[in-house]
C-alpha cells in the first residue's frame, strides 16, 4: 500500500513516551496482579535487562490495576542515590496525597518545603509514624497503597560510600522496615539485575520479595507492535515479516522498536519509487542500520557479562551461523578452534548463565544453544572476536599471572633455564596465557633450541599476535641458516618456504630460497638434466637462465631432428623424412623449405610407383598408366618406370582388343589420347633422362595441366593443419548475400555439402563478397577437393574476405594443399585459367570468371562473360598506339618503373606494362595477365613484377606502390640490355 504524501511522526521512537502503545506481557501483568491480591503478596521484584520495557510495564500497571483494592503510585529511583531521603519522601508523599485526596490539615507534607521541613533528615521516621497512619485513615475501605519503585538496583551497594541522609544510604533500610511493619503497603520493584546478583545487604533488606522475569515479546505482541505503522500507510505483510523481526531482535522491546523505526524510515525513503510494505526483506535491509544505532545498548549488554561469559559468547558468535545452534558438548572444541586452550569452571557454567540472561536460548529438546537476537550475534562476532580478548584470557588464573611476572624477572636477569621452567609452569596453569608462550619461544631461541622455539611461537601466533608472528619469522630465518651450515639443504628450503608463507614479501627469505634453488639447478644443468634445471630456475625466479635452458633444449632437439631427417632420407624412408623436415620448417621457417619439397616429391613419387606396381599386378591398366605417368612427370628416368609404363600401355591396348596392326586412326580412336602421351613419354624417358636436367627451367606459365591432375583424398583421411571454420560475419556484404550464405551454413550442419556449395555460389552471384569465397574454400576442403579449396582460399585472401583470426590457419592450409596438388603452379598457366573461368561461367560465378580472364580473354570468352554478367557484348577496342621511345633508348631506362599521374594519395595504384614482342605478367607470383596491360589496379605496398616469355626468358622489377600513382614498365626482348 503506498505511503501517504506527508511523513508523520514515527510511532517507534524509543526514548519518548514509554507508556505509548504498550503491547504484550498480558500473562506477566495477570501474574503480578494475582500476587498482589493474595494476602501474603506484599512485594514483587521485576527483573529485566536495561531497555527491556520494565518502566513501561510499571506505567501499564499504574494504568490497568484495579482500584480498589490497589492504589498504585509510580516513583523512578534512577539517579536518586545522592538525593536527600527527605526530598524523595516528600515527592512520594505528595503523589500518595494526590491519589487519596487527603485534606491538607491531615498531612504535614502538604505545606512542607524541603529546605524548612524538620523531618526530612529523620531516616523516614516521620513518614512511617505520622504520614502513613494519616494516609490509611484517609483511604476508603478496602484500598491498599502500591508503591511502583523503578530501578531499585540503582541504590544497591552504595550505603558505605554515601553520606548519611541520602537516598542511596537510607531508602533501602526504610523499605525493609516498611515491608516488615506495614502490612497494608504493597511494592513492585524493577531491577536490571536478578535478586541473586544484588549485594548481600540488599538481598537481606528485600527479604520475602517474589521475583518475576520480564520475558521477550511473543509473536502476538510483535504483530501488534508492527501494526502501529498502519496509521502511517504502511501495512505489515503477514507472519513472515513478524517472524523475521523477532529473529533479528529476539523479541527484546527496545531492539524491536528500533528495528521497526529504521524499517519505517527506509520505507518512507523508498515510497517515492514504489509502494512499500513491511516484509521480511525490508527488515533485512534495515538490520545493518539498526545494529549501528543499537551498538551502545549491545555493547552495554556485552560489558555486563563476566570474563568467562564474554569468552564463551564471542566464541559462539564466530562459530554459529545465523539461525544455527551449537551443542553444549561441542563447546570445548569450539573454544579450542579459536585459540582458547583451557576451559575453567566459570566457562563451563557460562552457557547456563547466558541463558538466564536471555542472551542464549536452549534448543527445544535440550542440548543445543542459539542466539536469542541475531543483531547481538552479529555485533559480538564483528566487534568482539576471541582474539581481542587475549589480554583478559591471560588473567583467567591469577596464580599463573603471578608466576609469569616472576618469569619476566628471571629472563631479565639472564637466568634462562629458570625462566623457562617458570613459563612452562605458567602455561600448565593457564594454556591461554599468550604472553607466557611468546616469552617461552624467545627463551628457547636464545638457548639455541630453534625448532622448539618455532613450535611455541607458531602456537602463540595462532591467536593473531603480530609480535609473535615477527618473532617466528626471525627464528625461522635463523633456523634456515643453521640447517644450511649443517648441509641440510632440503630442510632449509622447507624452512624458508615456511618463512615466505608467513611473510610473502620478506626479501631475506626470498633471496636465501632462490640461492638454494639456483645451486640445485646449476648441478642439474651440468649433468644434462635440462628439464629439471629449467623447473628449478623457475622456482628460483632466474628467468634469464630459464630462457637460456629453453634455447639450449631447442637447439639440441633441432640437431636431433636434423640428424633423424637426414638419416631417414639416406635410408630411403622419405615419408618419415618429410614429416621431420616439416617439423624443422615449423621451427625455422624458410630454412628447410627445399628439403620439405624434395622429400615430399620423393615420397609422392614412390607412392605412385608402388600404386602402379599394384595396379599392374591386379591388371588395372588404366590406374597403372596414371600412376606411372605421375612418376614420369616427377622423374622420367626413375628405375624401370619407362618399361612398366610401356607394358601398361600395351596391356591397355590389348584389353581393348587392338592387335597393333590396325590403322593409326583406329588405334588412337580406341585408346585415350592421354594414355598414348604417357606411353610416348615413357619410350623417350631413358633417352631424355640426361637431357632434361641441362635445359633451363621453364617459366611458371609453361607448366601444363588440368584441374584434376592429382586424385583427391577425403578431408577426413588427409593430414595437415586444422580446417578453418565456416563464417558469416555481420559486416560481410549485403543482407541478401548474408541470408543466402547463412542458409548454406545450415545445409552444412545437416551434411548437405554439395547443396551448400550451390547456395554459396548463389550468394556470390547476388553479392560478390570475398567472404563467400572463403566459405567455398572451406567446403571444398571438407570434401577433399584440394585444387578448388586452395584456389578459393587464395581468392578470399586476395579480396580480404578472411578475418584476422582465420588468416594464419588459411595460410597454413594453402601451403599444405599446394603440396597436395600444386594448385599454385596450375593457376598461373593460361590453360588452367581458361578452363577454370569456363567452369565458373557455367556456375554463374561471373565476377570471379571475369577476374580469371583479365588480360587473356578471347572474343568468345568476352561474349560469354557479357552474357553471364547480363551486359550487351561490345566490340574490342583496338590497342592504343605505343608511345615512341627517345632515340638511343634501349629497353627500360631504369630498373624501377616510371611513374605518372596523380600522386595525391587518393585512388588506387595503377600498373601499365608494354612488352615487345609479348610476355605473361606475374604480380607477387600470381598471374596478372598478358602484356600489353593497361592501368591494372594493384594494392599499395611492395610488389615484385615478373615478365615471362617462354622462348626468350624472364625479367623482374620491384615496385613500392603508392595510392593514386601510375607505374609504367616498358621492355623489348630483342634489345640487348
Amino acid at each position: 500500500m503506498p505511503l501517504v504524501a506527508s511523513r508523520p511522526s514515527n510511532p517507534y521512537l524509543t526514548d519518548a513516551n514509554l507508556d505509548n502503545a504498550f503491547v504484550g506481557q498480558r500473562e506477566l501483568l495477570r501474574s503480578i496482579e494475582a500476587e498482589l491480591r493474595s494476602p501474603e503478596g506484599r512485594a514483587v521484584l521485576l527483573y529485566g535487562p536495561r531497555r527491556s520495557g520494565k518502566s513501561a510495564l510499571l506505567l501499564q500497571l499504574h494504568r490497568c490495576l484495579p482500584s480498589p483494592p490497589l492504589l498504585p503510585v509510580y516513583l523512578d529511583l534512577r539517579d536518586r542515590a545522592h538525593t536527600p531521603l527527605g526530598h524523595v519522601l516528600l515527592e512520594l508523599g505528595a503523589a500518595l496525597r494526590r491519589e487519596v485526596q487527603m485534606p491538607p490539615e491531615a498531612d504535614r507534607y502538604a505545606s512542607a518545603q524541603p529546605s524548612e521541613a524538620p523531618f526530612i533528615h529523620d531516616q523516614g521516621q516521620h513518614f512511617q509514624r505520622e504520614f502513613l497512619p494519616a494516609l490509611y485513615q484517609a483511604l476508603p475501605a478496602g484500598y491498599r497503597p502500591l508503591l511502583l519503585l523503578d530501578d531499585v538496583d540503582a541504590l544497591d551497594g552504595l550505603a558505605d560510600r554515601l553520606p548519611a541522609g541520602t537516598c542511596g544510604r537510607e531508602l533501602l533500610p526504610l523499605l525493609s522496615r516498611l515491608l516488615a511493619e506495614e502490612p497494608r503497603l504493597c511494592f513492585v520493584f524493577t531491577s536490571s539485575r536478578r535478586l541473586g546478583e544484588l549485594s548481600t545487604e540488599t538481598r537481606g533488606l528485600l527479604k520475602g520479595t517474589r521475583e518475576r522475569t520480564l520475558p521477550p515479546l511473543d509473536e502476538e505482541a510483535a504483530q501488534a507492535l508492527l501494526s502501529l505503522s498502519q496509521a502511517q500507510g504502511v501495512l505489515p505483510a503477514g507472519p513472515g515479516a513478524t517472524a523475521r523481526a523477532l529473529a533479528l531482535s529476539g523479541g527484546q522491546p527496545y531492539l524491536l522498536r528500533l528495528l521497526c523505526r529504521q524499517a519505517l524510515e527506509q520505507a518512507w525513503d523508498q515510497a517515492a519509487v514504489s509502494p512499500v510494505v513491511v516484509d521480511a526483506a525490508l527488515f533485512d535491509a534495515a538490520a545493518e542500520r539498526t545494529q549501528k544505532a543499537a551498538a551502545p545498548y549491545l555493547e552495554e549488554r556485552f560489558g555486563d557479562l563476566s570474563l568467562a561469559e564474554r569468552i564463551v559468547l564471542s566464541a559462539l558468535a564466530a562459530a554459529v551461523p545465523e539461525g544455527g545452534a551449537a551443542l553444549i558438548e561441542e563447546l570445548p572444541g569450539t573454544l579450542q578452534g579459536q585459540g582458547v586452550r583451557m576451559m575453567t569452571r566459570e566457562m563451563e557454567l557460562a552457557p547456563e548463565a547466558l541463558c538466564e540472561r536471555d542472551l542464549l536460548v536452549r534448543r527445544p529438546g535440550g542440548g543445543g544453544l542459539f542466539f536469542r537476537a541475531e543483531l547481538l550475534r552479529r555485533h559480538v562476532a564483528q566487534t568482539h572476536p576471541v582474539a581481542g580478548l587475549r589480554g583478559e584470557l591471560q588473567q583467567l588464573v591469577p596464580a599463573a599471572s603471578a608466576l609469569y611476572e616472576q618469569a619476566l624477572r628471571l629472563h631479565d636477569e639472564g637466568s634462562l633455564p629458570e625462566a623457562q621452567e617458570a613459563l612452562q609452569r605458567t602455561l600448565r596453569m593457564n594454556p591461554n596465557h599468550g604472553g607466557a608462550r611468546l616469552l617461552l619461544g624467545q627463551v628457547l631461541a636464545e638457548q639455541g633450541r630453534l625448532e622448539d622455539a618455532c613450535r611455541e611461537l607458531e602456537e602463540a601466533g595462532r591467536a593473531g599476535d603480530e609480535t609473535a608472528r615477527m618473532a617466528l619469522l626471525r627464528t625461522l630465518l635463523s633456523l634456515g641458516e643453521q640447517q644450511e651450515r649443517s648441509a641440510e639443504e632440503e630442510r632449509a628450503l622447507q624452512t624458508y618456504e615456511r618463512a615466505i608463507l608467513l611473510s610473502p614479501k620478506d626479501a631475506v627469505a626470498q633471496e636465501r630460497r632462490a640461492a638454494l634453488y639456483t645451486a640445485r639447478a646449476d648441478r642439474a644443468y651440468a649433468l644434462g638434466d635440462f628439464e629439471g634445471a629449467r623447473t628449478l630456475y623457475e622456482k628460483a625466479g632466474r628467468w634469464e637462465r630459464v630462457a637460456a635452458v629453453a634455447e639450449r633444449t631447442k637447439n639440441t632437439e633441432l640437431r636431433r631432428l636434423t640428424a633423424d631427417a637426414s638419416g631417414c632420407e639416406a635410408e630411403g624412408d622419405f615419408d618419415r623424412a618429410y614429416a621431420l623436415y616439416q617439423k624443422l620448417e615449423a621451427d625455422e621457417p624458410g630454412r628447410w623449405q627445399e628439403a620439405v619439397a624434395r622429400t615430399r616429391d620423393e615420397a609422392l613419387m614412390r607412392q605412385h610407383y608402388a600404386a602402379g606396381q599394384k595396379a599392374l599386378a591386379g591388371s588395372d591398366w588404366d590406374k597403372a598408366l596414371h600412376s606411372f605417368g605421375e612418376v614420369t612427370r616427377l622423374r622420367p628416368a626413375f628405375q624401370d618406370t619407362a618399361v612398366l609404363l610401356r607394358r601398361a600401355g600395351e596391356n591397355h591396348a590389348r584389353a581393348l582388343k587392338i592387335d597393333g596392326t590396325g590403322s593409326a586412326g583406329r588405334l588412337f580412336g580406341a585408346v585415350p589420347s592421354w594414355a598414348w602421351v604417357l606411353v610416348l613419354v615413357g619410350f623417350g624417358a631413358v633417352v631424355g633422362a640426361g637431357l632434361w636436367r641441362r635445359q633451363p627451367a621453364e617459366p611458371a606459365d609453361s607448366v601444363k595441366g588440368v584441374l584434376d591432375l592429382h586424385p583427391e583424398k577425403p578431408a577426413a583421411s588427409r593430414s595437415g593443419p586444422k580446417l578453418p571454420k565456416l563464417r558469416v560475419e555481420p559486416e560481410w556484404g549485403q543482407a541478401v548475400g548474408r541470408e543466402t550464405a547463412t542458409a548454406a551454413l545450415g545445409m552444412v550442419e545437416r551434411g548437405e555439402l554439395r547443396e551448400a556449395l550451390g547456395k554459396l555460389q548463389e550468394a556470390h552471384r547476388l553479392d560478390p563478397h570475398p567472404g563467400w569465397l572463403y566459405d567455398l574454400g572451406v567446403i571444398h576442403d571438407q570434401l577433399g577437393e584440394c585444387d578448388d579449396a586452395g584456389f578459393f582460399y587464395r581468392a578470399a585472401l586476395f579480396g580480404k574476405g578472411v578475418t584476422a583470426d582465420d588468416r594464419p590457419l588459411v595460410e597454413k592450409r594453402i601451403d599444405f594443399l599446394d603440396g597436395e596438388c600444386q594448385f599454385k603452379r596450375r593457376q598461373m598457366s593460361a590453360a588452367d585459367r581458361h578452363a577454370r573461368a569456363s567452369r565458373f561461367i557455367e556456375l554463374k560465378l561471373c565476377v570471379l570468371a571475369e577476374s580469371m580472364l583479365s588480360g587473356i580473354a578471347t572474343p568468345a570468352e568476352v561474349g560469354a562473360l557479357e552474357r553471364c554478367l547480363g551486359r550487351t557484348a561490345t566490340a574490342v577496342a583496338p590497342p592504343a598506339q605505343k608511345p615512341s621511345r627517345p632515340r638511343g633508348s634501349h629497353g627500360p631506362s631504369q630498373r624501377t618503373p616510371t611513374t605518372t599521374g596523380a600522386t595525391d594519395g587518393t585512388g588506387p595504384a595503377l600498373l601499365t606494362v608494354k612488352v615487345t614482342p609479348g610476355a605473361t605478367v606475374f604480380l607477387d607470383g600470381a598471374k596478372l595477365g598478358e602484356a600489353p596491360l593497361k592501368q591494372q589496379s594493384i594494392p599499395p605496398g611492395a610488389h615484385t613484377v615478373l615478365l615471362v616469355n617462354q622462348a626468350l626468358g624472364q625479367q623482374s622489377y620491384s615496385i613500392n606502390a603508392s595510392a593514386g600513382t601510375t607505374y609504367t614498365i616498358t621492355y623489348n626482348w630483342h634489345v640487348k640490355h
